[in-house]
C-alpha cells in the first residue's frame, strides 16, 4: 500500500513539475500602443506553461534594448525586479526589443508617444 502511494506522489511531482512549473513560452504583459508625453508605461514578462497560464512561483528576468526614439523616454528605476519603466518625455515614435534567457524569439514592441490631450 505505501508503495503504490509513493509511486503516485512520484508521479504527481513529476506531472507537477512538467506540466504546471516549467516555463514553455514568455509572453509580454499588456503594453499599450499609444501614450501621451508624461505617461508612465511598464514592460512585464509573463512565464507561461504548458496550459498557457501563468507559471506559479516562476520570474522571468528580462533584457530590454531601446532600439528607436531612446531620446523620447525616460527609463526609471527598476522598483521591483522583472519590470522595464519609462516615463514618456516627448513626442515620437519608441521601438523596444524585449527578450529573456527562455523565450524562443524576441519581441518588438513599438509605442506612440503623442502630446497630452
Amino acid at each position: 500500500m505505501t508503495g503504490a502511494v509513493i509511486i503516485v506522489l512520484i508521479l504527481l511531482s513529476f506531472f507537477g513539475w512538467q506540466y504546471v512549473f516549467s516555463i514553455y513560452e514568455v509572453k509580454v504583459a499588456a503594453v499599450p500602443g499609444k501614450v501621451s508625453v508624461g505617461d508612465k508605461v511598464s514592460v512585464r514578462l509573463i512565464p507561461l506553461n504548458s496550459f498557457g497560464k501563468k507559471a506559479p512561483f516562476r520570474k522571468v528576468p528580462e533584457e530590454v534594448k531601446v532600439v528607436k526614439g531612446a531620446e523620447n523616454i525616460e527609463v526609471l528605476p527598476e522598483v521591483t525586479s522583472g519590470n522595464f519603466s519609462f516615463r514618456a518625455v516627448r513626442q515620437g515614435e519608441v521601438e523596444l526589443h524585449v527578450s529573456s534567457d527562455v523565450s524562443l524569439e524576441t519581441n518588438l514592441i513599438k509605442i506612440n508617444v503623442s502630446c497630452k490631450k
